[in-house]
């Protein structure tokens, strides 16, 4: 007998509807779509906000994807604004706001604890001294502000290093940040004005320093050259990619930047010579190809700025530095409090022996200290500037224990790690010597991967994660 279909015609009209249950999230689809497109008419960054929001869930259950956007972005912090308001929100620190709240959610669903190792406790009883600072402050609204910056650096420096856990994890950020990096450097060559004008950043009425391009560039080119080639026919692509950030580097004109870079190199030669060859290999290369793709005008000018040091006392930071130390001599225990250098800066300006030009381009004050040691002694005395310093060599220490750990076990990747980090640390010590390094989120992103490779359970060398 043959079979009767229960519907004339085979299925029923009704059988390519949703689910009731398919039918909720088909409807959010749609909204979010709706919502991503009119985010991206009022602007592009904003768009890319909202297009980001079906990630939340994938954040909380991998945190390590959430970092490697973060490493993805920063280079463009500064012109990273979601308006052209001042002090307007960032890019940035919207993604770094979510990828929080997401591990906070990993951690509880887990039951993980945080754990900051030996380099990290000291880094954080160095946060806890700067909020003292506040009963001592000489303006306690800046001290706040500044408070409120380092606290959120701090934060996402815990992070980094409890989340980012194994060389592998490790590794891909670098190489994460390696990429947005060139692509950084391709933007700062496009705009580059020529002449003896520095290149920099600009995105609208928001310009980034460049100082600070300089530091975005120098320390990403330094972890590129530890890390080396890797196996197969593409092996070589991290020297490619050093080529057009170091030759990014030298027309931002940033000579602290140019040291940073040689220190970094030279700390990856001291640690493995041969790695240490390849960069001179690449720098060399880019030294040669200057001519070739930049304006001899713009060379010129480069080079002279290179040459001519101390004519310009610096930039200024001879003079700087000489009213910093005043400020030292002044307050040597206490300080002005964290934030209170640029504050203090014209009281001491009128009591200092500077160039008389220089006092005049600054006779209203308010200049950064433009070195994150002496910046720090003036404005948290001894006390605050040792617990910076001893910090800072803990995290370089533990880089280069990892690497040796790395070494002894023959685990290659793992020591090629050490290595880049250790060539970034030189590389930031150097960096900070010029600019106020320590007020930018990747230096204290990059140190988060340093105090990684030391924490208990971290998969460092054979080791096993937690």
């Amino acid at each position: 007998m043959a079979m009767i279909a229960p519907y004339p015609g085979g299925a029923p009209a009704t059988s390519h509807r949703p689910a009731d249950g398919t039918l909720p999230w088909l409807v959010g689809a749609v909204a979010l779509l709706a919502g991503g497109l009119i985010a991206f008419l009022v602007d592009p960054r904003l768009g890319l906000v909202v297009a980001a929001v079906p990630l939340a869930p994938l954040l909380v259950l991998r945190p390590e994807y959430g970092l490697y956007l973060l490493f993805a972005v920063v280079p463009f912090d500064a012109v990273a604004a979601l308006s052209e308001d001042e002090g307007a929100s960032t890019l940035t620190r919207l993604l770094g706001i979510a990828v929080l709240g997401a591990w906070v959610i990993h951690l509880l669903g887990n039951r993980r604890s945080v754990r900051l190792g030996t380099a990290g406790t000291v880094l954080m009883a160095y946060v806890v001294f700067a909020a003292t600072s506040i009963a001592w402050s000489v303006d306690t609204s800046v001290t706040k502000t500044a408070l409120r910056t380092l606290v959120q650096l701090a934060t996402l420096y815990v992070m980094v290093a409890n989340v980012l856990r194994t060389p592998q994890q490790m590794r891909r950020a670098l190489d994460v940040l390696l990429v947005a990096t060139t692509v950084l450097a391709v933007f700062v060559l496009v705009q580059a004005p020529g002449g003896a004008i520095r290149a920099r950043l600009t995105y609208g009425t928001h310009e980034m320093n460049p100082n600070y391009v300089a530091a975005a560039l120098a320390l990403p080119a330094a972890a590129a050259l530890g890390l080396g080639r890797d196996r197969g026919p593409l092996g070589w692509w991290r020297f490619a990619a050093v080529v057009p950030i170091c030759i990014a580097l030298f027309i931002t004109g940033s000579r602290g930047g140019g040291i940073a870079l040689a220190s970094g190199l030279l700390a990856i030669a001291l640690v493995r010579p041969g790695r240490g060859i390849w960069g001179a290999v690449a720098a060399l290369a880019v030294v040669l190809l200057l001519p070739a793709v930049l304006p001899q005008q713009t060379v010129d000018a480069m080079w002279e700025r290179y040459s001519h040091a101390e004519q310009d006392r610096f930039s200024g930071r001879f003079d700087i530095w000489r009213v910093g130390l005043a400020m030292v001599a002044d307050r040597p225990l206490e300080g002005t409090g964290i934030g209170g250098f640029p504050v203090a800066f014209y009281q001491y300006m009128t009591e200092t022996p500077v160039d008389f030009q220089f006092a005049r381009e600054n006779s209203r004050g308010n200049r950064a200290a433009h070195n994150v040691y002496l910046g720090t002694l003036a404005e948290l005395g001894v006390i605050g500037s040792a617990l910076l310093v001893v910090g800072l060599a803990a995290h370089g220490l533990a880089a280069r224990r990892a690497q040796r750990r790395a070494a002894a076990g023959r685990d290659r990747d793992a020591a090629r790690l050490g290595v880049a980090l250790v060539g970034v640390f030189a590389a930031m010590l150097v960096m900070g010597g010029s600019i106020d390094l320590l007020g930018t989120k990747l230096p204290w992103m990059l140190l988060g991967l340093m105090a990684a490779t030391a924490l208990p359970g971290t998969a460092f060398a054979g080791g096993r994660r937690s």
